[in-house]
């Protein structure tokens, strides 16, 4: 999502979180636009500011848009005691936005309940980063792929997930914020006819909000 940070400076301190594509500014003030990172990953999206026929992309971190009463729109680049000031002004503001939602897969032996090498290999740097936030919730949903019968998928599926979910709680949370459940083969992730076997399929998905 793209954010700019917006103040209106001749009208006093009025500060605004603009979420979109384009800004538009009134004519009666100067106003700055500043795109700044995402706290989460340092990603920069990009905004428009836009003054009648006058348009301006920003789509770099801590690049500004000063558009005054003339109609001018100037690109400037902040000073850096302006970007840290700029860090400490929305520190609390930027703290207080929901962590970004994070899905991690872990796939499965085929007809079983232990992860791929390759899985097993990854486990703890997964369990770590799941234990490491602060989640409201985290949902637990095991797959399968096709081969067998639809009740045996369904319950290899919970079994999946009801491992990984011990396997989270072990780590400290608390199995209050935790559901686990099995949909056997019926979310794949890669289509496939009859009883052919896909590894991607055969997997447990967590998600953490």
């Amino acid at each position: 999502m793209t954010r700019a940070v917006v103040r209106a400076l001749a009208a006093g301190p009025a500060l605004f979180f603009v979420s979109g594509c384009c800004c538009f500014i009134p004519a009666e003030a100067e106003t700055v636009v500043v795109v700044v990172p995402s706290r989460h990953d340092g990603h920069v999206g990009a905004v428009v500011v836009s003054r009648g026929d006058r348009r301006q992309l920003l789509d770099t971190a801590y690049i500004a848009a000063r558009a005054g009463a003339s109609g001018e729109i100037r690109k400037v680049a902040l000073k850096p005691q302006e970007v840290e000031q700029l860090r400490e002004t929305f520190a609390a503001a930027s703290a207080a936005l929901p962590a970004r939602v994070l899905t991690y897969r872990l796939y499965f032996e085929f007809g079983s309940d232990a992860l791929t090498a390759e899985s097993q290999q990854t486990l703890d740097a997964v369990l770590n980063d799941i234990a490491s936030r602060a989640a409201a919730e985290i949902l637990v949903i095991g797959h399968s792929d096709n081969p067998g019968t639809p009740e045996a998928n369904d319950a290899l599926s919970l079994r999946r997930a009801q491992l990984m979910r011990d396997h989270i709680v072990a780590r400290g949370v608390p199995g209050s914020t935790i559901s686990a459940s099995g949909v056997g083969a019926r979310q794949p992730e890669v289509e496939t006819l009859g009883d052919v076997e896909e590894a991607r399929n055969r997997r447990v998905e967590i998600t953490v909000r």
